[in-house]
């Protein structure tokens, strides 16, 4: 799984972000946490490690949570083809 790469992330100073696709004209906003979570698919996380992420920043998640919060971000990406399966 991979970003697409022409979506652009733009972090806002108080930590939400959005991201923008140029070739659909898609533009969605992220929270702090998305903001976290697109980072680490920049850097070639798994769904694994997004988890494992999510885990390390907020003490009080359980792992039941943080893996359907990760689902459900990474089907938001994938319905606005933000994110690619290849």
């Amino acid at each position: 799984m991979k970003l697409n790469p022409l979506a652009v992330m733009t972090e806002q100073g108080d930590g939400t972000g959005v991201v923008f696709d140029p070739a659909t004209n898609w533009a969605i906003s992220l929270n702090p946490a998305g903001v976290h979570l697109w980072k680490q698919l920049q850097n070639g996380a798994d769904e694994n490690a997004l988890i494992s992420s999510l885990l390390d920043r907020y003490e009080n998640l359980t792992r039941e949570r943080a893996a359907a919060d990760v689902q459900n971000f990474l089907a938001k990406l994938r319905s606005r083809s933000l994110l690619l399966d290849a």
